[in-house]
């Protein structure tokens, strides 16, 4: 039986593969602009990603749960966002969607927002309990995902 933070970790894997992989789609004939916009984000997402994953160093876990023993990371792009990771995750799954002109992928894209708000919204409650400094922080850092607006 999967314990809780697996369960969180495999719906993760299944939703980004799922905006991969899915076999069919619903063209919406978005322009070229936009298309090639969604390359863009792509790999800007892809890289916001890697680094905000690079920064956390023994602290990255794909479930919530801090890991035990770790630190409290609130510098780079945790100085901006809550949550850079999945920001870069969620830009590079729009911009796939975008490039591929698929209104499937775009509902899945808000599905994938809609499940790392729960999932942050889990993460800092035991953030909170982890690190007592994870409430300041939080005053400080307003947004989860996207800088001044969310």
């Amino acid at each position: 039986m999967l314990s809780r933070n697996q369960k969180w970790s495999l719906s993760q894997v299944i939703f980004l593969l799922t905006i991969i992989f899915i076999p069919f789609k619903i063209r919406i004939n978005l322009p070229s602009v936009i298309r090639y916009l969604g390359i863009s984000f792509m790999v800007i997402g892809i890289g916001l990603a890697s680094y905000a994953v690079i920064s956390l160093e023994s602290n990255l876990k794909p479930s919530p749960r801090p890991r035990a023993g770790g630190s409290l990371i609130t510098t780079g792009l945790y100085s901006i966002v809550r949550h850079p990771a999945y920001s870069g995750i969620l830009l590079a799954a729009l911009g796939a969607s975008l490039w591929m002109d698929d209104l499937i992928r775009i509902f899945l894209t808000v599905g994938l927002f809609v499940f790392f708000n729960v999932k942050s919204s889990i993460e800092e409650s035991w953030l909170e309990k982890t690190y007592p400094d994870y409430v300041e922080y939080k005053k400080r850092i307003t947004r989860k995902f996207i800088p001044w607006i969310y």
